[in-house]
């Protein structure tokens, strides 16, 4: 198999992945206080997936992957509260739609 569609295959999942969890984290945000446990566990399965995803990328969605987990890992350790919860799903919309623009970039390009 051709190392190149192996790359592209693990980067589909893990955007996948990481669309799957923010969808998550917007669904639970609606009732905060009853969800606070489920929150926990996506943010703790959105870093391990921005980590992994950390390394496969450059510019400005590597940036956006890195203040992502820096946004969590301060909601979880320091304020774990509504408002920084929204937050970090803004910040994981954004790297997103980062994704989806350098896609179509890159088709243009090509």
């Amino acid at each position: 198999m051709d190392i190149i569609k192996v790359f592209e295959s693990m980067s589909d999942w893990l955007i996948i992945q990481l669309n799957e969890h923010t969808s998550n984290i917007a669904i639970y945000l609606n009732d905060f206080e009853r969800n606070f446990q489920q929150i926990e566990i996506e943010l703790i399965q959105t870093e391990a997936i921005l980590k992994n995803m950390r390394v496969k990328i450059s510019g400005n969605v590597r940036q956006s992957v890195n203040k992502a987990i820096k946004l969590i890992e301060a909601v979880r350790h320091h304020r774990f509260d509504k408002d920084s919860v929204r937050e970090v799903y803004f910040q994981l919309h954004l790297i997103l739609e980062e994704g989806r623009q350098r896609e179509e970039d890159m088709k243009w390009e090509s």
